[in-house]
């Protein structure tokens, strides 16, 4: 069984500009620090992260549930929901001045009958950046070396610890999207 799958190019360098300008000008507010994962009552979570709706980035983004679905059901298969309009999506943004970085943590729901059991990541950065790098841990830690690309898509099992390593050099942006689906029985 695999930990993640992924899918190089799947955006390429002039998408990727508009999707971070469209974000940019239509993003809903700021994620509240409260929702941010924590150990010790501490927030894991060093970067400034966007909300967006997702019916808004779909417009930008339109094949991403199909991309999502098959890569479910080729790799994974999950039984999830389908997105639901109202659903968000976050726009992470990984400063190397503020040191960007998301200590280990993993994806989870705060519904009882709901669970997140992917998370898909795309890399949206425009620029080279150094450091930010993407680890799993299942047993022992690694590098997902494919997220370094732009345009890339990553889907990875959500109650996977996780983490992004400090961002030492420019800026890395991401864009996640939490996949539910019916409670793990």
């Amino acid at each position: 069984m695999i930990d993640y799958c992924w899918q190089g190019n799947y955006l390429n360098n002039k998408q990727i500009k508009k999707i971070n300008k469209f974000i940019e000008k239509n993003f809903d507010g700021f994620e509240n620090k409260e929702h941010h994962a924590t150990h010790n009552n501490k927030s894991v979570k060093n970067t400034t992260t966007k909300i967006i709706n997702f019916e808004k980035i779909k417009k930008v983004i339109p094949n991403i549930q199909e991309t999502i679905y098959y890569l479910n059901r080729e790799y994974f298969g999950y039984d999830i929901y389908n997105f639901c309009l109202h659903e968000n999506v976050n726009h992470n943004i990984y400063s190397s001045e503020q040191k960007g970085s998301y200590d280990w943590h993993t994806d989870a729901s705060k519904k009882s009958k709901t669970d997140i059991k992917l998370t898909a990541l795309i890399n949206l950065s425009e620029e080279k950046f150094e450091g930010g790098n993407f680890l799993i841990f299942n047993g022992t830690p690694y590098e997902v070396l494919e997220l370094r690309n732009p345009g890339t898509i990553v889907i990875f099992k959500s109650h996977l610890n996780h983490k992004v390593e400090p961002v030492t050099l420019g800026v890395r942006k991401s864009l996640t999207f939490f996949i539910q689906g019916p409670s793990f029985k």
